[in-house]
């Protein structure tokens, strides 16, 4: 997780996942998300949770979510509680394979531990000068520091 905060504005939160798409269910994972029901993407940003995003490479899923709200436990509480929510997370969660600090269709905490910890505190580009990019799914992680 990664913090930066505008003035007079809530800090923005940075999440990032890594988990494992079950081979036998990649298609059905792939259909799924090629429609996202609408009410789950309302509830996604229902509960501050912006710039979600989903890679794909071989198995190998990787999310990243932007945080902004002020109480991420109680917004994550709302979003486990949501019928709608929960229906897609009975479809999506077969689909994959839950690493460490995971709960299953929720935005992994990495202060639970869930990340690796080359990734537990990732740079953002704006922290470099010149803008560098973090490079991930091309090799190994560039631009983070030691």
């Amino acid at each position: 997780m990664s913090e930066t905060r505008d003035e007079g504005a809530a800090p923005v939160r940075r999440f990032g996942k890594l988990i494992r798409l079950r081979p036998e269910h990649r298609e059905e994972y792939l259909r799924l998300h090629a429609e996202v029901w609408p009410e789950v993407l309302e509830m996604i940003t229902a509960c501050h949770l912006r710039n979600y995003s989903i890679f794909l490479k071989g198995d190998v899923l990787f999310s990243y979510a932007e945080y902004v709200g002020e109480d991420y436990a109680a917004d994550m509480a709302r979003m486990a509680a949501d019928p709608v929510t929960r229906r897609w997370w009975q479809l999506t969660d077969p689909c994959q394979e839950q690493t460490g600090g995971a709960v299953p269709g929720g935005v992994v905490d990495p202060d639970a531990g869930g990340l690796p910890p080359r990734l537990s505190r990732p740079a953002h580009r704006s922290a470099f000068p010149g803008g560098a990019a973090i490079g991930f799914f091309g090799g190994a992680p560039t631009g983070l520091p030691p």
